[in-house]
């Protein structure tokens, strides 16, 4: 079947279907980013970040990290920022990544 057969198929297709399946399609593709972005942010973050225990908090700080592993978690620290998933504030500078938005 060459190109021209298939366009000829794909126009009896009512317009408004092939763009919701579109937008529903791109939707998908930014969750699965955001939840890739997050699950990898979150685990390098609680991997080589220091952490200090609170009561009911797990706090965690940038204190025994070397120049260039500072300019990756503040990256990973900007992106759970936008989403949503962190929590900053407290003492010299520490934060807490949540497990879920707040809400």
């Amino acid at each position: 079947m060459n190109d021209y057969r298939m366009f000829r198929l794909c126009s009896y297709i009512p317009r408004e279907y092939v763009r919701l399946e579109l937008k529903t399609n791109c939707l998908i593709l930014v969750n699965d980013d955001r939840r890739a972005a997050i699950e990898n942010a979150t685990f390098w973050l609680k991997t080589y970040c220091r952490h200090w225990a609170r009561n009911g908090i797990d706090w965690q700080t940038l204190d025994n990290l070397n120049a260039a592993e500072r300019i990756t978690a503040r990256q990973h620290m900007g992106t759970l920022r936008r989403l949503g998933r962190l929590r900053e504030g407290g003492f010299r500078g520490n934060f807490e990544v949540l497990d879920q938005n707040p809400g």
